[in-house]
């Protein structure tokens, strides 16, 4: 998976917007490359002081890539519309039996639990084949918690 990011920066009046992709690329991954625009061209450098936030290696229905911090709405299998927001952190789980710490991206429900993308899911599919993004917790703040 590529270590990718995209950059947030908030303005004097508190709005935050995207300023750009940021990425490590070599053969070591240790060259920082930029681009402004999703079809931008990658050049050598950083942005500098941004809020950034990680690719999770996830593309949407639509293949648009998923980063922490997004909002998808999805058709759960009880046939209710929710959203979910993409995050980066521990969950813990039970896996046959024995309760394991996993660090990764996982969705965050409605209700604060943690699911990770499901391969095979209730219609057949990846999770992320039935979710769409509809926005962010950074640019959109009536998806920002109390």
């Amino acid at each position: 998976m590529e270590t990718k990011y995209r950059v947030f920066k908030t303005d004097k009046d508190g709005n935050v917007t995207l300023y750009g992709y940021e990425r490590l690329t070599g053969v070591s991954g240790t060259v920082w490359e930029r681009k402004s625009h999703p079809n931008g061209l990658w050049v050598k450098g950083v942005f500098g002081k941004g809020l950034r936030s990680r690719f999770s290696g996830h593309f949407d229905k639509s293949r648009n890539e998923i980063y922490e911090g997004d909002i998808l709405e999805l058709i759960n299998e009880v046939s209710i519309k929710i959203q979910v927001t993409c995050r980066f952190g521990h969950a813990h789980r039970e896996v046959y039996g024995t309760n394991v710490d996993i660090i990764g991206f996982y969705f965050e429900l409605p209700n604060g639990k943690k699911s990770f993308p499901v391969i095979d899911n209730y219609v057949g599919k990846h999770d992320c084949q039935i979710m769409e993004i509809v926005g962010n917790i950074y640019e959109n703040k009536e998806y920002l918690k109390e």
